[in-house]
This record gives structure tokens, sequence and C-alpha cells, in this order.
């Protein structure tokens, strides 16, 4: 039965990913006036999203490229104190609510069904965190469907490019003034949460992550 279960589920979401290929994938495009960098977006829900990790320079932001191309540019790393200079006009850093909008968007689209997430929340001294895990190998953010175009390029740590294989991001709270909630995303399930020490204050262990920006189309 668990065999029939798998492969079910496996080839629910062969077919799918099939069926997205098909449908055309509504992109925009965006300019960042700053410096003439175009970004492709995506509108999901109320929320245009930028499909592409943000390229936009700062004093101290790392590149990051891909494994297997080493010459394509794809974002820069940046520390958290930096992180509010770097989405364009009108955009912003995506909340926990724009996340889990889109989380709920990329299972409806993997056809995942319910009976193979986990959820956790908790609240410890004021700092939620939340998170999905799936019980089979099935969630596979990097692979189709896709609309955002993520990658797992890691973070880096003390310099070095570290946790290649996941997305580790940067994103606001709604309800906490924390400037250190981030997310990670790997194929197993994702958490967001935060851990105010050693990731930006601890100079062996300072962590560098990626940043997407959002615009808030509701009133556009």
């Amino acid at each position: 039965m668990l065999y029939l279960r798998i492969l079910y589920i496996s080839l629910c979401l062969f077919l799918n990913s099939i069926l997205y290929s098909q449908i055309a994938t509504s992109y925009g495009e965006m300019t960042d006036l700053r410096d003439g960098k175009t970004y492709k977006t995506i509108k999901i829900d109320a929320t245009l999203w930028l499909a592409e990790n943000m390229k936009y320079k700062t004093e101290n932001s790392e590149e990051h490229k891909f494994t297997n191309k080493p010459m394509l540019l794809d974002g820069y790393y940046y520390p958290h104190d930096e992180v509010p200079q770097v989405c364009p006009e009108e955009f912003r850093i995506p909340n926990s609510k724009d996340w889990q909008t889109y989380m709920k968007h990329l299972l409806d689209l993997k056809n995942i069904p319910s009976s193979s997430i986990n959820t956790s929340q908790s609240n410890k001294k004021g700092k939620e965190s939340i998170g999905a895990m799936f019980s089979e190998d099935i969630f596979k953010p990097f692979e189709e469907p896709n609309p955002l175009q993520l990658k797992g390029l890691g973070h880096t740590q003390a310099g070095n490019m570290v946790a290649i294989g996941s997305m580790n991001i940067w994103m606001k709270h709604e309800n906490s003034p924390d400037p250190n909630f981030h997310l990670h995303l790997d194929k197993d399930g994702y958490g967001i949460h935060t851990h105010k020490h050693h990731i930006t204050t601890k100079k062996k262990k300072l962590r560098k992550f990626s940043v997407r920006c959002v615009k808030d189309t509701a009133l556009h």
C-alpha cells in the first residue's frame, strides 16, 4: 500500500508538472532605476514578486553564482543591517504572511496532499517560529513548478559559501520588530524563524542571506 501511495503521488506530481509547463506563466518585468538592472516579476495573490534574487550592490554584499555556471550572477548575499536599502522603490521585504501565501500556492501547484505535511508553530520568548516538513520527498521547491524561480544557493558564513542545496533568505515578521527573521527552504520543507545572536554578532558565524522583494498590488 505504501508503494502504491508513493507511486500515485509521484504520478500526480509528474502530470501536474507537465500541465504547469503547458500553461503560460505570466511574467512581467521591472527595471531598478538605481542601477538599471532588470528583474522578472510575477503576481501571486495581491502581491507582485520579483522572480529573481536581488542584484543591487551594497557596501558589504557578496556575489553568488550558479555552482555549475560560475560566470552567471544570480544575486547577492546581504548582511542583515543592509537589507533595508536593497529593495527598489515601492517594493519591500516579504513578510511571513507573504511566504505562507506563496507556500500554499506552491503546494496547490504541486498537488501535494495535506496528509504529507507536518506543520509546526511555536512562540518562545516572543520569537515565533513557523515551519512545515514533508513526510515524502515530494516538495522539491527548486523544481518545476517553481513560479518564483527559487534556487538552492545557500548562504555565506564568515565569507564562505555554505548550505548549498537550500535557500536562505531575509524576511520580516509582521508581528515583530526583530530584523533577524529569515526563511530556510529545502527539498524537505521550510522554516521561518529568528535566532538573534551569532548570525549577526559573532564574526566567525556572521551570515549573509539572499533578498527577494515584493510590492502590494491591491491598491494598484
